[in-house]
């Protein structure tokens, strides 16, 4: 009976320390994951918000002049420019 009390011990004690070691992991290297995007694909989702929006309120998405972090084109330069949809030059839908 003692056996198998310690052996669950033993397992919770590794279970939460492993669980302690995973979010310290995540907590110094989760800051560095940015969603920053290439010019193709921050210009494929500018595109996409811009049609669903235009679809349902028949305006442009209220971030469409915002430069926003996703549209951040160099991942290397820090001080790199933020550009909004607008910037990037993506053709807004007609019927908006």
């Amino acid at each position: 009976m003692k056996k198998g009390l310690s052996q669950t011990l033993y397992l919770i004690v590794v279970a939460v320390v492993l669980l302690v070691l995973a979010l310290v992991l995540l907590s110094i290297f989760g800051g560095g994951i940015a969603p920053i995007v290439n010019l193709s694909d921050a210009k494929s989702i500018c595109a996409t918000e811009a049609s669903a929006s235009c679809a349902a309120t028949h305006s442009l998405p209220p971030t469409w002049t915002a430069k926003t972090k996703f549209t951040k084109l160099n991942s290397a330069d820090a001080n790199a420019d933020w550009y909004s949809c607008l910037d990037l030059g993506v053709t807004a839908p007609v019927p908006c």
